[in-house]
């Protein structure tokens, strides 16, 4: 599966790695992508999104599909 999620207040590159290592620590992720000036996070691999997102949300940032 293939999941895209629009950050907003994502800002540097400190919050790109927090999510980022959040998301990947999580099973069955095979891919952590994210557009910072976009604000885009997509992600790839078997976890569903409600987990996706909630990991997200536990990094301290709000979150919406994309």
């Amino acid at each position: 599966m293939q999941y895209e999620f629009h950050v907003p207040d994502m800002t540097c590159n400190h919050c790109k790695m927090r999510i980022e290592n959040t998301v990947s620590s999580l099973e069955d992720i095979d891919s952590v992508n994210i557009n910072l000036d976009k604000k885009l996070v997509a992600v790839e691999g078997d976890a569903s999104e409600k987990d996706i997102r909630q990991a997200i949300q536990d990094s301290g940032y709000s979150v919406s599909n994309a």
